[in-house]
């Protein structure tokens, strides 16, 4: 991973580049250890939990109308869906591309009935 890093952070500091990149770790300081040419720059620590890694996206993104509750929920109803997905098509990878699109397009809507609750 450490390759892919080097060419996201060069595309990201050439001229024309508007890329946007992040760095999440599961453990405190092990990056330093790692990866040490990014002392200086900010990453985020999710201690290898769901929550965690909630709180990390908010803290990279800044997102004030997302919370971490609306992130949970749609993380339950998606997770659900995965599993199901799984049985549906005996997937055992749910990032091979026909299942990960299932997966974003799921996501999408579910996040929308959540802000908009059928009533």
């Amino acid at each position: 991973m450490p390759f892919e890093l080097g060419m996201t952070i060069a595309w990201a500091e050439t001229a024309q580049s508007d890329h946007y990149w992040i760095v999440l770790e599961s453990k405190q300081y092990r990056l330093q250890k790692s990866l040490s040419d990014l002392n200086g720059y900010d990453h985020f620590v999710h201690k290898g939990t769901v929550g965690g890694v909630f709180q990390a996206l908010l803290d990279a993104f800044d997102k004030p109308d997302v919370s971490i509750t609306e992130m949970k929920q749609i993380y339950r109803k998606l997770r659900q869906f995965g599993v199901e997905l799984q049985q549906t098509y005996r997937w055992n990878n749910l990032f091979q591309p026909s299942a990960f699109r299932r997966l974003v397009i799921a996501a999408a809507k579910i996040k929308s009935a959540i802000e908009n609750p059928i009533m």
